[in-house]
């Protein structure tokens, strides 16, 4: 009978999805039912107390977001719900960031207050989500389905959850004790007929006396929509401005003239192949329409970018309760997750003179060179191409990552009785592991690249091969490659339609990383005494946590050998203990102007065996003056401790935007009697009248924060310490009894970070060197 009753429950529920989910409270306070008997009002957790408690409403602001709310929003991922709130900012990343590179990439994370992500603490059921090395949490490894409702907490609270509370906690808190089933599917596009989204759920539940068993699943596919599809982003300045900002390092290929690179007969500029002319002839290219008003001999990468990546999730939760008796209780949670994500970016603008490996240029001996051995015009002296370009357009720049996340959550809960006193206390353990894999495709070998530009001859066959006729070098082990060759021209040393050019310059790279998260806890709270206000409550806990991870990038990207960033691998670990305690004083209530008026105290110490310890806390308070009104304040301390790549981190490259300030045209050096140009010239002397700063394709910059055309490297520091952190709320809340359930809330805030801990950059750098003239 019970199984035919499930058989009808699932069916039912296919297209129409039945069922219902009721939230473990615990229990509380005690009181007289109308046989005269007593009981125990239902208590629940409200995020940014540990105390259980009757009240929503806290001193502190919170945000919840019902099952109700998120079906009625129509959002199809955890990440898109929480976008929603005004609270949140930009997230670091995201699936309109095809650029972003790294462990990250790929994933959601959430950015509260615009204060970054890593100071935003994600939880699950009150107990941490697994963060990568650089301390972000991917929300998207949470399926939607399993959702009940979020909590939001606008407030610091390194008093009860430890490290990363700085701008709010986001407490995502998952179905439990569901009765039936249900099934969705959600399929839609956008109306340009691209970036189909297509989604199914299922979830099931049953449970008996003894307990329950709940069950969601979860698969979504996300197309990606490309940025030449769209008018705002099928140009560098948007279809308003479709000439403007190409860039220079095109899939034409060419060449630069200059002082410390001269080539003979050409004054300096830069120079291409004119079009359907000989490129073995020296008289056979024209100097490049550098303009950055026109298109001409230039490149639109948005042509080959993506606009939004895209994105499958496969997701299974499963969440079990066990009465083992009526006082004690096991819970457990179970997730698995794999994510799916690729990028495609524009093929890389391969610049001699960025690289050491290709210092060199193209070889005198080259048979591709003009101006070589080979070619070279009669009476001049045959010389190496020093400063070529050329941009991978024929093989755009692919990535894909692949993250799978598994989580453990058990605990042990219960309640006891001392006298007519009420305890609940719980005793967990938290295991969370991400994997990531991620492959790239489109980067040059550097090695190669510079082989292929190298000595080669023509042969008796009539092909260009490396080497020399005396010492030839076999095809099996180097492809002469001609960087002045344009796309579209099918020739020798060519990379249009030429497969085994394209397989020997270019390398599929993996990386690989995997972090951990493991927390052993154990907490307590109920009442000690009564006061003439009420009860006298507390909270008490301890934990334990590590933290360990590493993230290796290939080979070749960590040694330099290819056009990926550079980075070396990343690894370490970190652990802490943990204490807290937390109070609920009742100083007045049922008076006039004073219905209820509490104080909520709370402190944690924290030691790490990296920098050392820490003690933070907080003080709240809840006054109202009337039922309807509330108003709340709080005073909280706060702490991010450095993370594994902060602390552990390989050096990475990074092509950053900055501007110079001896920039003589958008820098601080504008003004020749600036202190700023005084401090230029004692570096660069006279120079420093007419300095420029050179973008991409090493051509004065047209913008201010322009994109170096040098890879800048960052690195780590094992000796860091925590930022700290201030935060300050004050709040109203007006509850009219006119109308039900309605609810007016206003919150000033304020929160102050010091000992801030971030990269350095080149614009930091060189604004503390010369405009500020730090030395």
């Amino acid at each position: 009978m019970k199984r035919n009753k499930l058989m009808l429950a699932v069916r039912g529920a296919l297209f129409i999805g039945i069922g219902s989910s009721v939230l473990f409270t615990g229990t509380g306070f005690a009181q007289e039912n109308s046989e005269g008997a007593v009981e125990r009002m239902d208590t629940i957790i409200v995020t940014g107390s540990r105390i259980r408690q009757v009240e929503i409403e806290t001193e502190a602001p919170i945000l919840t977001i019902t099952r109700a709310d998120i079906e009625k929003q129509g959002f199809q991922s955890v990440g898109d719900i929480l976008q929603n709130v005004t609270a949140m900012g930009s997230p670091p990343l995201s699936r309109a960031s095809p650029l972003s590179a790294g462990e990250n990439a790929g994933g959601t994370f959430i950015d509260m207050r615009n204060l970054g992500a890593a100071r935003t603490l994600v939880l699950i059921n009150g107990k941490r989500l697994g963060i990568s090395t650089s301390g972000l949490a991917d929300v998207s490894t949470i399926p939607a389905v399993a959702v009940e409702r979020i909590e939001v907490l606008k407030d610091g609270a390194s008093s009860l959850y430890g490290s990363d509370a700085i701008s709010g906690v986001v407490n995502i808190i998952t179905r439990t004790n569901y009765s039936g089933a249900a099934a969705s599917v959600y399929a839609g596009q956008y109306d340009e007929d691209d970036g189909e989204v297509t989604k199914g759920n299922f979830i099931m539940g049953f449970g008996g006396d003894r307990g329950s068993l709940t069950l969601a699943a979860e698969w979504s596919k996300e197309k990606g929509v490309a940025a030449a599809d769209r008018d705002f982003s099928a140009f560098p300045r948007s279809s308003r401005h479709p000439n403007l900002s190409w860039t220079s390092v095109g899939q034409f290929g060419g060449f630069a003239v200059s002082n410390g690179s001269p080539v003979a007969g050409y004054s300096n500029g830069r120079y291409i192949l004119s079009q359907g002319a000989d490129p073995y002839n020296p008289a056979s290219y024209r100097r490049q329409n550098t303009s950055s008003s026109s298109p001409d001999d230039k490149s639109n990468t948005n042509q080959q970018t993506d606009l939004r990546t895209p994105l499958e999730n496969k997701a299974l939760y499963v969440d079990g309760i066990y009465k083992i008796t009526d006082n004690i209780r096991f819970r457990t949670n179970l997730l698995y997750n794999n994510r799916l994500s690729d990028r495609q970016v524009a093929g890389y603008p391969l610049q001699a003179a960025s690289f050491s490996q290709t210092a060199g240029g193209m070889s005198v001996d080259s048979y591709f060179n003009p101006f070589g051995s080979f070619h070279a015009a009669p009476g001049t002296t045959p010389q190496a191409l020093r400063s070529w370009w050329r941009r991978g357009w024929e093989v755009p720049r692919v990535s894909s990552s692949e993250l799978d996340t598994y989580r453990f959550s058990g605990a042990f809960e219960g309640s006891f009785e001392i006298g007519d006193r009420y305890f609940d206390w719980d005793v967990s353990y938290l295991r969370n592991s991400n994997k990531v894999l991620q492959s790239t495709f489109g980067n040059f070998n550097l090695a190669n690249v510079a082989a292929g530009v190298g000595p080669s001859f023509l042969n008796s066959q009539g092909q260009v091969q490396c080497g020399s006729e005396a010492n030839p070098i076999p095809f099996s082990s180097c492809v002469p490659f001609n960087p002045l060759l344009p796309f579209g021209t099918i020739g020798d040393g060519g990379l249009t339609n030429n497969q085994a050019l394209q397989d020997f310059l270019f390398q599929e790279e993996h990386a690989t990383g995997k972090t951990n998260t493991t927390v052993f806890a154990a907490n307590l709270t109920g009442t000690l005494f009564a006061m003439p206000a009420g009860d006298f409550a507390f909270a008490a806990g301890i934990e334990h946590r590590k933290e360990d991870g590493k993230f290796t990038p290939d080979v070749l990207a960590q040694t330099g050998g290819s056009t990926n960033l550079s980075a070396g691998p990343t690894g370490g670990d970190y652990s802490v203990k943990e204490a807290y305690l937390e109070l609920q004083i009742p100083v007045l209530a049922d008076l006039a102007f004073a219905k209820e008026l509490s104080v909520d105290l709370a402190s944690r110490y924290s030691d790490y065996d990296t920098f050392g310890d820490t003690v933070n806390s907080k003080v709240g308070l809840r006054w109202k003056p009337i039922d309807q009104l509330l108003f709340r304040g709080t005073w909280a301390e706060g702490f991010r401790a450095p993370t594994i790549s902060d602390l552990y981190g390989g050096g990475s490259q990074t092509f950053s935007f900055f501007t110079d300030p001896c920039d003589v045209q958008f820098g601080g050096s504008q003004d020749p009697g600036s202190s700023t140009r005084a401090n230029c010239r004692r570096d660069l002397g006279p120079a420093a009248d007419n300095f420029r700063q050179l973008g991409q394709g090493f051509t004065p910059v047209t913008t201010a924060n322009s994109q170096t055309p040098v890879p800048f490297t960052s690195g780590s520091n094992p000796f860091l310490q925590p930022e700290t952190a201030t935060s300050k709320t004050l709040g109203v809340v007006w509850s009219p009894n006119f109308v039900n359930g309605l609810n007016f809330g206003l919150d000033w805030w304020r929160i102050r970070v010091e000992n801030t801990i971030v990269a350095d950059s080149p614009g930091q750098i060189l604004s503390d060197c010369y405009n500020d003239g730090i030395q």
